[in-house]
């Protein structure tokens, strides 16, 4: 069965496009009553690609090209703000894509993504009391960039993490016939990407992820009202006064160490006395579900990326 192929709800006059199996007769002059162009495309489904001779009446075998889809063959350019193509010996240039939607930034990797590209933190060490030290973070061990464009990293215990989309969107017919390819190389605890395609190429350093914690971590004690919690320290906040904690005005310290799974952990125990409720107030940028205090609770905080986890403990 012939098929002629249209563009939404049209025939496109200029050069068509029609798909055959290689058994079937390959129409010549016209085809469905339009005349068949100079240029146009044949596709067998189950053999080679031809583009039709309007001179000779005839339909030329197409060589297979090396990469991309069958076709006339294209040239690219790249300008201050896109990368360009057009079919070789015509004169006009095409937008394939914007250099701005096929560089890469720290804002358009999402929270989860930067974390992925950071390494897995280590596990925690032996909780007791010599407090061994976990077992060192993963590495990156090889990444590529899937068909679907989808940037996957594999990690040094062979686990894989799909980090999401990085790559634009054809912006014109027919497709380049470049394909990006990805390297590798480590040295110490830095992984160097180097992505070529027919941009040119870039790179991009990563940190492995870190070494396991002891499991002794800092531990200090503040007094209730104004706190300001240090990232991955222990933070136990109380009144000795009164046994319980009334009030708290939450400051995060500022991060210094971006390649390491940070957070702000602390301890508290709320009001024992009726007549008093426990407020914890906490910076906008926090999303959390804790809505409120229950009363002669302990209560432990953990704020990730964040995001607000909690527990807490009836007090007996």
């Amino acid at each position: 069965m012939i098929t002629l192929n249209k563009i939404g709800d049209y025939h496109n006059r200029q050069v068509l496009e029609i798909e055959c199996l290689k058994a079937d007769e390959k129409p010549i002059g016209t085809i469905d009553g339009l005349v068949i162009t100079n240029g146009s495309k044949l596709h067998e489904l189950d053999g080679s690609t031809y583009e039709y001779d309007e001179q000779n009446k005839t339909w030329v075998l197409q060589p297979k090209s090396s990469g991309g889809a069958d076709g006339r063959e294209i040239e690219l350019q790249k300008t201050q703000t896109h990368i360009q193509w057009r079919y070789v010996g015509t004169e006009e240039w095409f937008d394939l894509v914007s250099l701005d939607e096929i560089s890469f930034k720290h804002s358009d990797f999402t929270p989860e993504q930067l974390q992925a590209l950071k390494g897995v933190k280590g596990d925690k060490g032996d909780p007791g009391t010599n407090g061994t030290n976990g077992k060192d973070g993963l590495s990156i061990k090889s990444t590529q960039i899937n068909d679907s464009g989808h940037l996957i990293l594999t990690f040094s215990d062979e686990s894989t993490k799909d980090v999401g989309k990085v790559t634009g969107e054809n912006g014109a017919p027919g497709k380049n016939g470049v394909s990006p390819t990805v390297e590798v190389s480590k040295s110490g605890k830095t992984t160097t990407i180097t992505i070529k395609d027919s941009t040119g190429t870039k790179t991009a350093q990563i940190a492995d992820g870190a070494d396991g914690q002891s499991a002794i971590a800092p531990r200090v004690k503040v007094k209730e009202g104004d706190v300001t919690i240090q990232p991955n320290t222990l933070t136990i906040i109380e009144n000795i006064d009164k046994g319980y904690v009334s009030t708290m005005n939450i400051t995060l310290a500022p991060i210094t160490n971006e390649n390491i799974a940070n957070e702000y952990h602390f301890f508290f125990k709320s009001s024992t006395d009726p007549s008093v409720k426990t407020t914890l107030s906490l910076p906008e940028t926090v999303m959390s579900d804790l809505t409120s205090i229950e009363n002669n609770n302990i209560y432990e905080i953990s704020i990730m990326e964040n995001c607000l986890s909690y527990a807490n403990w009836m007090v007996i």
